[in-house]
């Protein structure tokens, strides 16, 4: 099977994430541009640099109070996610904090095609709790992505049940070094992608695109 790879690009200035983006996509199938890495008033720089590579690129303005970076005003990051679907990313990463909070906020980002992600930090829920999770998002269309931090392998193996049968639509992984496996077998699952790094992992246990092609060799059927 094919083991599509998004790598993240977190970088603090427009040009360098262009640069890294070129490098991002050489290797990979997709790429992640962290604009939360951005100072706000270049969000728009960095993707007017970026416009020719959207089409293979997910787009995210994390704030803090969901691992991000972003520490404006919530309505400040609504405008700039509105910025960024009009440039028409293959994704646009919006929080189901976010959707689940406001009222029309799919409508007012014109349509753009959502990954609705969700993450818990300090841990994995139960299994029932994790497929209403998964039931709710679904409301919003697009994709989702779950990622919790995993304390065993049987947190991991938690969240790779989620799926059920082939979820398409999901993109769903343990973090931390007992998740790390879950970050391979999410796509015998289903998932259209994992995230990997180039070099410096982005978020707990990520592995690097070296990484997923040789133990994604290992574990194919």
């Amino acid at each position: 099977m094919k083991y599509r790879t998004c790598v993240p690009v977190a970088e603090r200035t427009p040009g360098a994430a262009s640069r890294q983006l070129d490098l991002a996509l050489g290797a990979s199938d997709y790429a992640e541009l962290r604009l939360d890495y951005i100072a706000p008033s270049r969000v728009a720089e960095a993707l007017e640099l970026a416009a020719g590579r959207l089409g293979r690129t997910v787009c995210t303005l994390r704030p803090r109070s969901e691992g991000g970076r972003f520490a404006g005003s919530e309505e400040a990051r609504l405008r700039l996610l509105e910025e960024a679907a009009g440039f028409d990313p293959f994704l646009l990463d919006v929080e189901y904090s976010a959707l689940s909070s406001r009222r029309g906020l799919a409508r007012r980002l014109g349509g753009a095609r959502l990954l609705v992600s969700w993450h818990d930090f300090g841990g994995t829920p139960g299994a029932a709790a994790l497929a209403g999770r998964r039931k709710r998002m679904s409301r919003f269309g697009g994709l989702a992505k779950m990622a919790c931090m995993a304390r065993s392998t049987a947190d991991a193996a938690r969240m790779l049940g989620i799926y059920g049968g082939r979820d398409r639509r999901l993109v769903a992984f343990a973090m931390g070094d007992p998740g790390r496996i879950s970050r391979i077998l999410c796509m015998h699952l289903g998932s259209p992608f994992t995230y990997a790094s180039l070099s410096r992992p982005t978020a707990p246990g990520q592995m690097s695109v070296a990484e997923v092609a040789a133990l994604g060799g290992a574990v194919a059927p």
